[in-house]
């Protein structure tokens, strides 16, 4: 596997359980910077594993899906925290390619349907 495919990517990891954060781990492996977003006290992920199997104190269910990241604890019900350059600098790319997508997925469809 090209562990540098997606080198110089950036990713911002706000979900939590295991499929979120076993496909930003997809990405981690694959290059991308990833970044999981959790709250001040830690996933939920972090402190549950099933049958109590825990590494050194860290929950074998977290280990399983969260390698290869960064993570930042934010509280983002305070102002400060929800005005930290990263969170709105991410958003702000979110909501842009969220636009983005919803502008030029419709014209692909359409273009597929007419094309054959």
């Amino acid at each position: 596997m090209n562990d540098d495919m997606l080198n110089g990517m950036k990713v911002l990891g706000l979900c939590h359980y295991l499929q979120g954060p076993a496909a930003t781990q997809y990405l981690a492996d694959l290059g991308a910077d990833v970044i999981k977003i959790e709250p001040i006290a830690g996933a939920h992920e972090r402190h549950w594993a099933g049958a109590g199997s825990f590494i050194d104190g860290v929950s074998s269910f977290f280990l399983c899906a969260n390698r290869n990241k960064r993570s930042l604890a934010v509280d983002l019900k305070t102002r400060e925290d929800t005005h930290n350059p990263l969170v709105i600098g991410f958003g702000i790319a979110a909501l842009a390619m969220s636009l983005l997508g919803a502008i030029l997925l419709p014209k692909a469809l359409k273009r597929k349907r007419n094309s054959g």
